[in-house]
């Protein structure tokens, strides 16, 4: 029988971490980066809230297999399939903690710190912490290869480039070295390249897109190479859009899986113009976001908005509105003011690949914030 614990979260007992060899291809100041973005404490959360977010996982990429729904995500875009569907690659699931439900906030695509949670969770195994039981680096690979065969099927894949815009200068620098070295170590050439940079067409080539323009509107030149993740994949996963569409089209086509995830949604809508006076007066029950946005940019809590910016945001369509769900929150020793913790979970084909959490204080998630950063969620302590 899985214990049931009565709070979310626990602080586990971290033991100092003494392993400081750097990966190949860092340099000190990779390290120093990678470290800064770092929780110094890490989480045990309920066993069985870990069981049921594996089952949501599975339940939400089964739901998204399906071609009706597909079609009808990938046409709000003008966009088709690539191929044979196959998982989204490079996912990962953010939620809230309410009451011990989990409350999904989003789904994102390409987000940054599955191979540095992945680095930092073998340091903690070496400090005695439970060692992590996915091969992270085996389903990077897989996911590239899955990708690969959908769209070049009978042609070997010889190099990866991971692109984004001055990759260089980006603070997931140390990041794209380790996927970089990955790459290399499983026989494949690979370079960091700058999205506005021309890139030769080569039919065993393949790009690692860590671009946040997820339709490349500005780099359309990028539409002509084979991507990962895609604008499919954004189409399909990360517009905000999709949760509507996804709860609303679980209900009657599978009503077992429906009832699985009802508790998962919080309210949401297209902001429309016309219905300004009700977004004003509810406005502290809604937390306001762009359709296509990333990480914070771009959202404004109800409860801090001005009616003049309120206005400006639903002009267009691009604006949703969800349900106001504040994140949970726990007092790290030595501290007296409570840190938030939103929950990331890694994910390939329904499979949960790595459980972290993000800590922080102000209105939205950064790493700004002193002992904040990501910190390794567990399941057990051994």
């Amino acid at each position: 029988m899985i214990p049931i614990f009565s709070p979310p979260f626990e602080i586990l007992n971290t033991p100092p971490v003494l392993d400081h060899e750097l990966p190949a291809g860092w340099g000190e100041p990779s390290f120093i980066q990678a470290q800064r973005l770092m929780a110094p404490h890490n989480l045990l959360m309920a066993p069985d809230m870990v069981l049921q977010l594996r089952q949501i996982l599975a339940l939400l990429e089964a739901t998204l297999q399906a071609p009706q729904l597909r079609q009808r995500l990938l046409q709000r875009h003008g966009l088709q399939e690539e191929g044979p569907a196959v998982p989204g690659a490079f996912l990962c699931y953010d939620f809230h903690v309410d009451q011990r439900e989990l409350r999904l906030i989003e789904i994102n695509t390409n987000a940054g710190g599955l191979l540095l949670n992945a680095w930092q969770r073998q340091r903690l195994a070496k400090a005695g912490l439970p060692p992590h039981d996915v091969d992270i680096e085996a389903v990077v690979m897989r996911m590239l290869q899955d990708a690969w065969q959908q769209q070049r099927p009978g042609l070997s894949l010889q190099q990866v480039l991971i692109v984004d815009d001055q990759p260089a200068t980006q603070f997931l620098l140390p990041e794209f070295l380790l996927y970089r070295e990955l790459f290399e170590r499983n026989g494949l050439k690979s370079t960091l390249v700058d999205a506005c940079s021309l890139i030769d067409q080569d039919p065993h080539t393949l790009i690692y897109n860590r671009l946040t323009d997820f339709y490349l509107t500005d780099h359309p030149a990028l539409k002509q190479h084979v991507l990962v993740p895609s604008p499919q994949t954004h189409a399909l996963y990360a517009d905000k859009r999709n949760l509507i569409d996804l709860a609303t089209w679980v209900n009657p086509y599978d009503p077992a899986h429906a009832q699985a995830l009802s508790s998962l949604w919080l309210p949401m809508q297209v902001m429309q113009a016309q219905d300004a006076d009700y977004w004003w007066t509810h406005r502290h029950d809604w937390f306001f976001k762009p359709a296509a946005g990333y990480g914070s940019k771009g959202t404004y809590s109800g409860r801090k908005i001005t009616r003049g910016k309120l206005t400006e945001l639903m002009q267009d369509g691009t604006y949703v509105a969800q349900g106001y769900c504040p994140p949970s929150t726990l007092v790290l020793p030595g501290t007296s003011e409570p840190m938030k913790v939103d929950l990331r979970a890694y994910a390939y084909a329904g499979q949960l690949l790595l459980l972290c959490a993000r800590l922080y204080r102000g209105q939205t998630t950064n790493f700004r914030t002193p002992g904040g950063g990501f910190a390794q969620v567990y399941g057990s302590k051994g």
